[in-house]
């Protein structure tokens, strides 16, 4: 098939259509590519709805102009996964007699993206089992015992209520920001609907997953660091303290083995995007202020450092 439209100079990432195709046909090595995928061809496809639909037949008042029973389609933002099923919408139309050249464009967009999800629909994945990766709780509740994870998972825990409120305060505000956006078109009254009850239901329930996968990832990624440098050796003190910083934890903990050698780890997350512009979450952390069993400064220490060192 043809993709005039998904293929469009126009389009972002236009030239890599035919690329996502041929991965697709083949066995994808995981889940998460096929997911990766997918995302990006959903992304080019609302980039030529937008280039084609929204911004020359109902951008700046001209929906206007376009028959209502056009504009109850919501075309515009039609996601994927429903182009098919909005193809025989258009078609019942037509067949009504209701004809506006936004249809014939709308139908041949909407053809693209249905071949493309047909191609998703029947990707496979190769049959190598993945490594299962203990998840964030897991490793947590291996190395509880620990003294100075005892105490990072405590202290962290402390600011997840505070950390829910904040995470509701940047939702609630980028929410509001789009209601106030596409307010006054008719167009998008469902999505502003939407929207509003966003602000009662989802945003809420949003932020309490994010801010506990945030605590437990942020203690997590910190055992897993830090672990190398402990060992089983048994700890004599464990401080620190942690606070937050908008959506983001920061702090410090401060650790003596038993052999009176000792370290202090800085630790943070933080929001990032990546080359695709994904948003996603990391967990630096910065080892200092070391010194061994005899009180001898180690200088720039990193976690490979102290784990042959310590």
């Amino acid at each position: 098939m043809e993709f005039k439209y998904l293929k469009s100079d126009n389009i972002k990432d236009n030239e890599k259509i035919d690329s996502y195709i041929e991965e697709l046909e083949n066995p994808l090595p995981t889940k998460s590519r096929l997911k990766d995928l997918k995302s990006y061809i959903s992304r080019n496809f609302e980039d030529a709805l937008a280039k084609f639909i929204s911004e020359p037949y109902l951008y700046c008042g001209k929906y206007k102009e376009i028959p209502e029973e056009i504009l109850d389609l919501d075309i515009g933002l039609t996601q994927l996964h429903h182009a098919e099923g909005k193809i025989k919408k258009i078609d019942k139309l037509i067949k009504n007699g209701i004809e506006h050249e936004v249809l014939d464009i709308s139908k041949a967009i909407l053809e693209e993206a249905s071949q493309l999800n047909r191609i998703i629909k029947s990707a496979t994945i190769a049959t190598k089992e993945e490594k299962k990766e203990p998840s964030p709780q897991d490793i947590i509740s291996a190395n509880i015992h620990n003294q100075a994870f005892n105490f990072l998972n405590t202290e962290v825990k402390k600011l997840e209520p505070s950390l829910k409120e904040n995470l509701l305060q940047q939702l609630n505000k980028e929410t509001q920001k789009r209601i106030e956006h596409y307010a006054g078109n008719p167009l998008y009254i469902p999505l502003v609907t939407k929207l509003r009850d966003d602000l009662k239901v989802k945003n809420p329930k949003l932020a309490s997953q994010d801010s506990e996968l945030i605590v437990l990832s942020f203690v997590s990624k910190n055992i897993t660091k830090i672990s190398p440098v402990i060992k089983e050796r048994e700890i004599i003190e464990a401080k620190g303290h942690f606070s937050l910083s908008g959506a983001n934890i920061e702090g410090f903990l401060s650790i003596k083995l038993e052999d009176n050698s000792s370290f202090k780890v800085s630790m943070n997350s933080e929001f990032a995007y990546s080359k695709n512009n994904t948003l996603f979450m990391r967990f630096p952390t910065r080892f200092h202020d070391a010194f061994d069993s005899e009180n001898n400064k180690i200088t720039n220490p990193s976690q490979n450092k102290l784990s042959n060192k310590l």
